[in-house]
C-alpha cells in the first residue's frame, strides 16, 4: 500500500472504535487524526488536506450524512475520498451512501484487512466517479470471494461435526418426513463401520436387519410422534450377518421446519439384551420374548390400573415389565387385569 504523506481522518463519536481503527492504520504506516463529531471533523478539514475520511453516520450534532454533504460541496470524490462506516447493513443504506457522494461503505464491526483494501482502492482513483466504480467492483469481488469460501467453510464445519459425533457411542442421524408419511435420511455421522461390531452402509441398513414388526412399529413412531412433536424411543433386535442378535435403541426428537416438513434428530445406540432369569430390584420381570405378551393380532393387553401386561402363555398371568412397556413401540389394548377388576367391583358395590 503506497503512502502520499497525507493523514487519514477518522470521524466517530465512539472513542474506542476510533482508537482501534487508528492503531490498525498506524501499524500500516499511516498518519491518523481523530475527530469525535461532525463539527470537529469540518474544523480539521479546514486546516489540512487528508488522504481519505472514514466517516461514521450516527453522530451527535452533525450526523455523517450532513458532514458528507459539506465535504462534497467543497471536494469531489477524487479529491477527497470518503468511506462511510455504520452498524446498519442494508442495501438501501449502501446505495444511498454512494448516491449521496460517498466513495465506499463499510459495516461495523470493521474488517481491518478489508478496510485497507478499500482505502487503497479509493485513493488510487484518478478521476471523479472512478472510485465509486472501483468500489462497486471491489465490493463485488469481496462478495464473490465470500461466496467461494462458503462451500469450504461448510465442508470444514461438517468435518468438525463428524469428528465430534464420531466419538459418541452410537450413530447420529437426521431424518425428514415429506408430508406423505415417508421418512428419508438426510444426514448420518461416521461410526457405521464399527456399530455393533459390524460394518453398515447406512442407518436404514441397520433398521432393515430388524424384524418386520419392529420396522413397522418404528415407522409408526416416526409418523405419530412426528405429528405430535413428541420424542420417540424404540428398542428392537437386529440380526447380524454372523447370526447373532443385538438390541438397538433409537432415541429421537422431532421439530417442524418453516416449510412444514418434520425433521427428526436422532441417535442409534446399542441396547441391553432383554433376557434374564430374575426380576429387577423393583420386582419387575424382564422380557425374554415379547411374543409372550402379544395376542394373535399383535396387541399388548395392559391393565390401566396397575400397568401390568398379560402373559399369553398363561391367560391368568399378568406381569409388570416396565422397562419394556415404557420404551418399546407397542400396539396396546387397555383393559383391567382380574385383580384390578375385582377391586373395581368392590368399590362400586360399596
Amino acid at each position: 500500500m503506497t503512502q502520499d504523506g497525507r493523514p487519514i481522518l477518522i470521524v466517530d463519536d465512539d472513542a474506542f472504535q476510533r482508537r482501534m481503527i487508528r492503531i490498525k492504520l498506524q501499524t500500516h504506516g499511516f498518519e491518523v487524526n481523530e475527530a469525535k463529531d461532525g463539527i470537529e471533523a469540518l474544523e480539521f478539514l479546514e486546516q489540512q488536506d487528508y488522504r481519505v475520511v472514514l466517516l461514521d453516520i450516527v453522530m451527535p450534532q452533525l450526523n455523517g450524512w450532513e458532514v458528507l454533504d459539506q465535504i462534497r460541496s467543497r471536494h469531489s470524490r477524487a479529491e477527497l475520498p470518503v468511506i462511510m462506516m455504520t452498524a446498519r447493513d442494508t442495501r438501501y443504506d449502501m446505495t444511498a451512501a454512494l448516491a449521496r457522494g460517498a466513495n465506499d461503505y463499510l459495516t461495523k464491526p470493521i474488517d481491518f484487512a478489508d478496510l485497507n483494501r478499500r482505502i487503497d482502492s479509493c485513493t488510487a482513483a484518478a478521476a471523479p466517479g472512478a472510485a465509486a466504480i472501483d468500489q462497486a467492483a471491489t465490493a463485488g469481488g469481496a462478495e464473490d470471494t465470500h461466496r467461494d469460501l462458503l462451500p469450504h467453510i461448510a465442508e470444514q464445519s461438517l468435518a468438525m461435526l463428524d469428528n465430534l459425533l464420531g466419538n459418541l457411542p452410537g450413530i447420529v442421524f437426521r431424518a425428514v418426513g415429506d408430508g406423505n408419511g415417508n421418512v428419508h435420511l438426510s444426514y448420518q455421522s461416521d461410526g457405521l463401520q464399527s456399530f455393533l461390531g459390524h460394518s453398515w452402509t447406512s442407518v436404514q441398513h441397520v433398521i432393515a436387519c430388524s424384524d418386520n414388526r419392529s420396522r413397522d412399529a418404528l415407522n409408526r413412531q416416526f409418523r405419530s410422534k412426528g405429528r405430535l412433536l413428541k420424542p420417540l424411543h424404540a428398542h428392537f433386535p437386529v440380526q447380524l450377518p454372523n447370526g447373532a442378535t443385538r438390541w438397538v435403541e433409537c432415541h429421537g426428537k422431532p421439530h417442524r421446519l418453516p416449510s412444514g416438513e418434520t425433521v427428526w434428530d436422532a441417535i442409534l445406540v446399542a441396547g441391553r439384551p432383554q433376557s434374564s432369569e430374575r426380576g429387577d430390584d423393583h420386582g419387575h420381570t424382564p422380557v425374554s420374548d415379547e411374543a409372550h405378551y402379544r395376542d394373535p393380532q399383535g396387541y399388548v393387553h395392559q391393565c390401566t390400573r396397575c400397568r401390568k401386561v398379560r402373559d399369553f402363555r398363561n391367560d391368568e398371568s399378568w406381569e409388570r415389565v416396565d422397562e419394556w412397556t415404557q420404551h418399546m413401540p407397542l400396539q396396546t389394548r387397555h383393559t383391567l387385569c382380574a385383580a384390578c377388576a375385582a377391586i373395581n367391583e368392590v368399590a362400586t358395590a360399596g
